[in-house]
């Protein structure tokens, strides 16, 4: 069960979401969606932890993960990178 959440008994799903962490987040969520069956990896953990953004996009897409991010400028760079 992950750390923080509610004692009840947890299921793993049936397909994995594959995730990438930013460092605006804490290691422990990486940890808590891995507990919950998640592919996720943290980028404070792979030793990316000054990975500019257009790189992290590039290796985001590169391994198929969705980004998950408190960054608020991650959308607009997205955008951007879509229209040209």
């Amino acid at each position: 069960m992950p750390l923080g959440w509610p004692a009840r008994k947890w299921r793993r799903p049936e397909r994995a979401v594959r995730l990438i962490i930013d460092v605006t987040l804490p290691v422990a969520l990486a940890r808590c969606l891995r507990e919950a069956g998640h592919d996720t990896l943290h980028l404070f953990e792979r030793g990316q932890e000054r990975l500019p953004d257009p790189d992290i996009f590039a290796v985001a897409g590169g391994k198929a993960r969705v980004i998950v991010t408190c960054d608020l400028d991650f959308g607009a760079l997205n955008a951007l990178s879509r229209a040209g």
